[in-house]
């Protein structure tokens, strides 16, 4: 019974991991193909590595919360983290 709840536990963070990868690496892609930079990069790296761990840690409650109550689809959930509709 150990070794399930183990292995649940160890999907989730791995899962949460690699979305909170993905939308780090999908916010600096965004700043460096912008065509007008207002902020630094500093700041940008802040604030993704801020949304990434708050996507690492809560990812299946934003999941669900996005796909029950907004239009939006998992692609848009996964790779715009600041979409407001």
């Amino acid at each position: 019974m150990i070794r399930a709840v183990v292995g649940i536990i160890r999907l989730y963070f791995g899962l949460g991991i690699s979305f909170g990868l993905i939308v780090f690496c999908s916010i600096l892609y965004q700043y460096f193909t912008a065509e007008r930079v207002t902020e630094s990069l500093g700041e940008v790296a802040g604030n993704a590595l801020l949304q990434a761990f708050f996507r690492f840690l809560l990812w299946a409650p934003q999941l669900w919360q996005t796909m029950m109550y907004t239009n939006r689809s998992f692609l848009d959930w996964l790779l715009l983290p600041n979409f407001v509709p």
